[in-house]
């Protein structure tokens, strides 16, 4: 729910950078014509934005005791502590133009976003895994293909060995009972003969 809110405000967001790097004509802070400290100046602003915009995002999903979020958060302190001790108090206070202003702000924002729907993304990939590990012992990995050369016995090699296994115990069950009759039959001519005598 909270992912289909944030996806359209993101692309929302990213129209407004895009309206706000037009009118400013800032498409990226550290020009050409700026000097090496105004780039590494500017460079660390940008920094500081993402940062900021990261710990905006973890803060919808992440406690403040996650190691990732006190991480990003020192990084942030410590990147505020570079730009004013290049910049100094009063150039970070607000003296910087007003289209740097707004390109940060708009870039803070799609960052905020961003960072946001990604959160929001791993959450559900995780709450879609932990639905699927909760369900009854069951695990549809993907679905079963017949093998392309066949493993296993053959049905009709082991048909034709159990008949020639029964007709062979039946062949000796016959056999058996012949010569039990024979030598039944021996036995019956030997006693009549006997008492006949």
């Amino acid at each position: 729910m909270q992912l289909a809110l944030a996806q359209p405000r993101q692309k929302e967001l990213d129209t407004v950078f895009v309206d706000v790097q037009n009118r400013t004509g800032i498409v990226k802070l550290a020009g050409d014509s700026a000097s090496a400290a105004s780039a590494n100046l500017n460079d660390l602003r940008q920094r500081l934005a993402v940062r900021q915009a990261q710990i905006q995002a973890m803060a919808v999903y992440a406690t403040t005791s996650n190691p990732a979020y006190t991480r990003v958060q020192a990084e942030a302190a410590g990147l505020r502590a570079q730009i004013s001790a290049i910049a100094g108090t009063a150039r970070e206070s607000g003296t910087s133009s007003e289209q740097e202003i707004q390109y940060q702000r708009a870039l803070r924002d799609v960052r905020a976003t961003e960072e946001t729907v990604d959160g929001l993304r791993k959450q559900l990939v995780q709450a879609e895994f932990e639905a699927m590990s909760k369900l009854a012992g069951l695990q549809v990995l993907e679905r079963a293909t017949p093998n392309e050369v066949r493993s296993g016995p053959r049905r009709t090699l082991m048909a034709a060995i159990a008949t020639l296994t029964v007709l062979l115990l039946v062949v000796l069950w016959f056999l058996w009972r012949i010569r039990r009759y024979r030598l039944g039959m021996l036995d019956s001519k030997g006693t009549n003969i006997v008492q006949a005598a």
